[in-house]
This record gives structure tokens, sequence and C-alpha cells, in this order.
């Protein structure tokens, strides 16, 4: 009987016990304040000037926020190599044209330089016929004084095409035109007359900045450089003077 009397007793002392930390556990709950509670009703995660919080799980802990994406700003580049327009001046004009206007520093021999132009088409063909292409493509060096396709219209009628006809005359004529020798402008406005191809001396006058030959020939471009010598254009077909 005190066995039976003693098992109750240390049961009843037992559940006691379990009673009464349950209350103890329950009272500790309700003292607990609520993490998840905001007591002044302020959303933490958007305050201003504050750096955002991280979100919680379920169990209290913080969770891994996404990571920010920068783009980089687009610049736009504007070009600032443009090309400035290059000058030139309008062929057959009666001014005094500079050395870089025309032509200038071609490439090739002189018979190549007159032929690469249009404006000299009739003396390249008139070259041709006379024979003289050899001596323009030659060592040289040369000075040409070069009539352009308008000089050889100012002829009187008819005589360009006797000219064209007769290789010798037109041979000798043109012979007349070309003079040994590289003479730039600054040096014809020293000169008072040139020795040519054909033995009959150019007369030279200047006046100012104009440059004349045989008095009614005038230079409207000068220094035409090529690999043998140099073009001087005319705006005449020079015809030799004659003796009085």
């Amino acid at each position: 009987m005190c066995a039976i009397g003693e098992g109750i007793f240390m049961n009843r002392r037992i559940s006691l016990m379990l009673i009464m930390l349950a209350l103890i556990l329950s009272a500790c709950g309700a003292a607990a304040p609520n993490s998840n509670t905001n007591p002044q009703g302020v959303d933490s995660t958007t305050t201003t000037g504050s750096a955002p919080v991280a979100p919680t799980d379920a169990s209290g802990s913080a969770t891994a926020m996404p990571e920010a994406t920068t783009v980089a700003p687009t610049t736009s580049t504007i070009d600032t190599t443009a090309t400035a327009p290059v000058a030139t001046s309008a062929p057959g004009t009666d001014t005094m044209l500079t050395p870089t206007t025309m032509a200038d520093n071609m490439q090739g021999n002189i018979d190549d330089v007159l032929a690469k132009d249009a404006r000299f088409s009739t003396l390249v063909k008139a070259v041709d016929l006379a024979q003289l292409s050899d001596t323009l493509k030659g060592s040289g060096p040369y000075t040409i004084f070069a009539p352009t396709n308008d000089a050889f219209a100012t002829l009187p009628t008819g005589e360009l095409d006797k000219l064209l006809a007769d290789p010798t005359q037109l041979g000798q004529l043109l012979s007349y035109h070309v003079v040994s020798g590289d003479i730039r402008s600054a040096d014809l406005a020293t000169r008072t007359s040139l020795p040519t191809l054909d033995g009959k001396p150019i007369q030279v006058t200047t006046s100012g900045n104009e440059i004349m030959l045989n008095g009614s020939a005038r230079l409207v471009s000068t220094e035409i450089t090529t690999t043998n010598g140099v073009i001087h254009v005319i705006d005449k077909v020079l015809i030799p003077l004659t003796s009085k």
C-alpha cells in the first residue's frame, strides 16, 4: 500500500509541474512583441533617405535582395573630320591664274598631260600629225606654250585645216611653241625673247602680272608641271614674227 501511495503522489507532482510549465510558456509568449509589427504604421521599406530593408521569410531570416542593374548612358559621336571644299577657277577665263589652279603637278610627261586635258584636243591632234609626240615624251626638259582649242579657233577661217593637211608646215609651227629648258613664270618676267626649237625667237613682254608673247598671245595659266618640263597655257596660236 505504501508503494502505491508513493506512485500516485509522484504522478500528481509531475502533472502539477507540467501544468506550471505550460502556464509559464503561455505567459512568455503573450509578453513577447511581434517582430513584424510596426507600431507607428510606417513602411520601413520605403522610408525616404534610408537604405531599403531586406525582406524576411517566415522564420524571420533576411532574404537576399536582387542586384541592381546599372545601364550605362549612351553617347553620340559627332564627326568633326568634314573636308573643306576646294576652290577652283573656271577654265577659259582671261585673268592670270596661279600655278596651283589648273592641272597642278599632273603626273606624266608633256605629251601625256596634254592628252589628259580636253582643252588641248586640237593641239594633241596636231602634235600627232606632225610626229612631235616623241619629242614631247623625251627627257627634255622642255617648256611648251600650249594653245587651247579656243586659241586655234581664233585662226583665220580655213587656216587650221590647211595646217593639218601639211604636216611639215604644221611641225614647224608647233616647234615654234617649244623652248628647250624648264622656264617658269618668274624667269619669263625677266626675259625679252626666247629661242625655240624651230630656231626663231619668241618676243616676251611683261606688264604688271601680265605676260605677252609676240604682242598678241597672253599666258592665262602658268607652270603646269610635268616629269619632263612645264606647260604654259596661252590664248592665241603663236605666229613667227617676220623680220623688218
